[in-house]
């Protein structure tokens, strides 16, 4: 099975720079290379965002829609934003709110978890500075502070006198 995820994110750049043929030539290749359904979800998102910027309205909202289905939380978001575009160039005011207000509570959701993750990692980055700052000369330690992440050749240099203990 191929991947596209390349020629998607090429297809991406290009309709944001206003460089419609090219990228429809991208999407082209990552349809060809998404061979599942599932697989070419982020495809379709790029796909309704190029006919919305193309002003063929019923054909984003089609792809759009498709992208909906999608498992990954950014491209549900990404399908919904570009969704309540679709409704308010139809006019149908209420529907772009109502899929904005969606959009918003999916990007917290996207929000929260990148945010938990980052917490998660703190105690690990927390543990690894304490032992590097350890082992490092005094002279780094007073002149770069212990709250900045040593260089790569302290990191080197502390993992291997702990090593060595």
């Amino acid at each position: 099975m191929g991947n596209g995820t390349i020629p998607n994110e090429l297809a991406n750049i290009y309709l944001e720079k206003g460089e419609y043929e090219v990228a429809a030539k991208y999407i082209d290749q990552a349809l060809r290379l998404f061979r599942t359904e599932e697989s070419r979800f982020p495809t379709h998102l790029v796909l309704g965002k190029y006919y919305l910027e193309t002003a063929q309205i019923d054909s984003s909202e089609y792809y759009l829609q498709k992208a909906l289905s999608s498992p990954s939380l950014q491209t549900h978001a990404g399908a919904l934003k570009y969704l309540s575009y679709v409704k308010e160039k139809q006019s149908a005011w209420i529907e772009s709110i109502t899929l904005n207000k969606r959009y918003e509570a999916c990007r917290d959701s996207i929000d929260r978890i990148v945010e938990t993750e980052s917490i998660r990692m703190r105690p690990t980055e927390i543990s690894f500075r304490a032992v590097a700052s350890r082992n490092l000369p005094i002279s780094w330690r007073t002149s770069v502070g212990s709250s900045c992440a040593p260089p790569v050749w302290g990191i080197r240099e502390a993992v291997s006198k702990v090593n060595k203990k």
